[in-house]
C-alpha cells in the first residue's frame, strides 16, 4: 500500500528573495479583519494560480511575519510518499463569516484543491481583538497519511522546546505562536529544516509517526510592536463535541471553541454553544461572552 502523507500547513519553504522572504505582489486574498484598520492582519491567498494559494500569512504592515511554509508552486502542501503534490488550484469557497462584538471569523473550504485526496479541508480564521489571530484547520483524509506540518517566518524564527512557543522579532515588529495538536503524542518534535541554510533555518517542521484519518491543528498567534512582548500561555481543550484553547494575554484567558459534531449543543469547559464557533474574552470590567449565532453572506 502507498504511503500518503498529508500536510495542513506545508512542508518546505523556499525564501530567496533579495528584499523580503514572500511574494509582494498583490493577490486576490480574504483578510481579517475585514476593515484595514489594525496593524496586524491575517490573510489567505484565493488566487487559484499562484503558488500561494491557500497558504495563511501574518502580516505587520503588509511584512509577512509567519506563514505556513510550502514548496515553490505547492500550496498547503500533500506528499505521496517524498513527492509533494501541487494542488489545482480551484477556487476556495468562504463557507461563512461573521463577527462578534470583539472577533471575526471565516470559515474557508479547501478541499476542492486536492481532488481524491481528502474528504474534508476546513481552514478557520479567527481574530480576536486587539492582537489574536488563530488558524484552525481540520481535515480528514481519504484513507489513513500520515501528517506534516511546517511553519515558517521571514526572519529568524525560534523554538523553546520548555513552553513549545514559536518566537520570532526583527527591527518593527514580533510574535509569540503555538500549535495544539490533540495527537501530539503521535507527532515528532518540532525540528528545523536545515541550520545551515539561511532560506530553510527559518522553517521548522514535524510529522505524524503514525497514520491517522483526520488531523486538527489549531495555530495561535499574538504579534507585537518590536520589544513590546507581553505575557502569553496556550492551553488546548478538547471535548466529546469540540475543540479549542484558553490562550492568556497579560493575565486574561480568552476561550475559543470550535464545534466538532455536525448538530446538537456543543459544550467545551462548560461553555455550551449550538453555532460552529464560539468565543470567551474575559475582561475585568466588563465580561464579553460572544458565540456564532448567524453568518453574513462571503
Amino acid at each position: 500500500m502507498k504511503i500518503r502523507r498529508f500536510s495542513s500547513l506545508a512542508i518546505i519553504a523556499a525564501c530567496l528573495m533579495a528584499k523580503s522572504c514572500f511574494a509582494a505582489e498583490t493577490l486576490s486574498v480574504f483578510s481579517l479583519p475585514r476593515k484595514p484598520t489594525n496593524e496586524f492582519r491575517l490573510e489567505v491567498s484565493l488566487d487559484s494560480a499562484h503558488a500561494d494559494w491557500g497558504r495563511f500569512k501574518l502580516l505587520a504592515d503588509g511584512q509577512a511575519l509567519m506563514t505556513d511554509g510550502t514548496a515553490a508552486n505547492n500550496g498547503p502542501g500533500i506528499l505521496i510518499g517524498k513527492t509533494p503534490i501541487t494542488p489545482k488550484g480551484a477556487p476556495i469557497r468562504i463557507i461563512e463569516q461573521t463577527a462578534g462584538a470583539d472577533w471575526e471569523y471565516a470559515r474557508l473550504d479547501l478541499a476542492a484543491g486536492y481532488s481524491g485526496l481528502v474528504t474534508r479541508y476546513q481552514r478557520h480564521l479567527l481574530f480576536v481583538q486587539p492582537d489574536l489571530f488563530v488558524v484552525y484547520d481540520d481535515i480528514e483524509a481519504k484513507e489513513p497519511a500520515a501528517f506534516a506540518l511546517a511553519l515558517n517566518s521571514c526572519s529568524s524564527l525560534e523554538f523553546d522546546q520548555g513552553s513549545r512557543d514559536f518566537r520570532f522579532e526583527d527591527s518593527k515588529a514580533g510574535l509569540v505562536a503555538h500549535v495544539l495538536l490533540p495527537d501530539r503524542a503521535v507527532f515528532q518534535n518540532w525540528e528545523r529544516l536545515d541550520a545551515t541554510n539561511a532560506a530553510a533555518s527559518r522553517v521548522f517542521r514535524t510529522a505524524s509517526t503514525n497514520h491517522l484519518q483526520e488531523m486538527r491543528a489549531i495555530i495561535a498567534m499574538r504579534p507585537h510592536r518590536v520589544g513590546q512582548r507581553k505575557d502569553t500561555g496556550f492551553k488546548l481543550l478538547q471535548s466529546n463535541t469540540a475543540i479549542g484553547a484558553r490562550i492568556w494575554r497579560s493575565g486574561l484567558p480568552t476561550l475559543i471553541a470550535f464545534r466538532t459534531v455536525p448538530d446538537g449543543e456543543a459544550d467545551l469547559t462548560g461553555l455550551k454553544f449550538n453555532a460552529p464557533l464560539a468565543v470567551d474574552v474575559f475582561n475585568p470590567k466588563p465580561r464579553s461572552r460572544s458565540a456564532r449565532t448567524t453568518a453574513t453572506p462571503p
